[in-house]
């Protein structure tokens, strides 16, 4: 947003659209009631933390529906008009979120609730999740890993937290083969990085052409960032 307030240039090329706080019913497509309940029922007694990670606020809830929301709102913005494109504004997308856990500084997954929220109201039939956070996306991985109609794609360090996002991994049931993890060393160079991110949506778009795509970005696979080990570059 301070790139926007400082950049006129830049602002004047887009519509900035205030969201909507998502509804229980929005989160209930990708979450458990009971998770719902305990996320606001904390957040109404204070600060405190759900795991040593993820901390709740009294403002927790209202910007965690906030969020959801927006993810929400940018879905209705991109379907009004064919190929329309849209930024949500939001940290994090919530990838570590799964059905019933909140996790890794995420209480809901807002990119899978935001793809729930395509299928349920526009109609979209196949939804594209492209995940490329230094980290592997466990949430969104769980909520989908027996659903054909969401393909999961990501790219993330490995071995590192959560621990999962193994190559084998690649869904359940209805959804398997629906699910495709690419697992990097850290150290690995980004040509290579690119290459085989760059490959694999080929190979998607061949077996899965989607409606829409979400692409649940998270910034630490860039070089430099504190905590991460893979090289992207501007």
């Amino acid at each position: 947003m301070r790139t926007l307030d400082n950049d006129p240039a830049l602002a004047k090329k887009l519509d900035r659209v205030k969201p909507r706080a998502a509804l229980k019913e929005d989160l209930r497509r990708c979450h458990g009631e009971h998770l719902i309940h305990d996320i606001e029922t904390l957040a109404e007694q204070g600060e405190t933390f759900v795991d040593v990670d993820t901390r709740i606020s009294r403002e927790s809830f209202g910007v965690a529906l906030l969020a959801a929301g927006a993810a929400i709102t940018a879905v209705d913005s991109v379907m009004k008009e064919d190929g329309g494109r849209a930024f949500a504004v939001i940290r994090p997308p919530g990838h570590h979120a799964t059905t019933t856990t909140a996790m890794g500084f995420c209480l809901f997954n807002n990119a899978a609730i935001g793809a729930r929220y395509a299928q349920a109201k526009h109609g979209v039939e196949r939804v594209l999740i492209i995940d490329w956070d230094v980290h592997h996306g466990n949430g969104t991985q769980e909520i989908f890993w027996t659903d054909p109609t969401v393909f999961y794609f990501s790219t993330h360090q490995y071995p590192y937290y959560p621990g999962t996002g193994s190559a084998n991994e690649r869904g359940a049931g209805k959804g398997e083969e629906y699910t495709l993890n690419i697992p990097l060393s850290a150290g690995t160079p980004a040509r290579d990085h690119r290459r085989a991110f760059i490959d694999a949506l080929h190979e998607i778009e061949r077996r899965f052409p989607p409606d829409l795509i979400i692409v649940s970005a998270g910034f630490d696979s860039r070089r430099g960032d504190p905590l991460g080990g893979l090289m992207l570059e501007d």
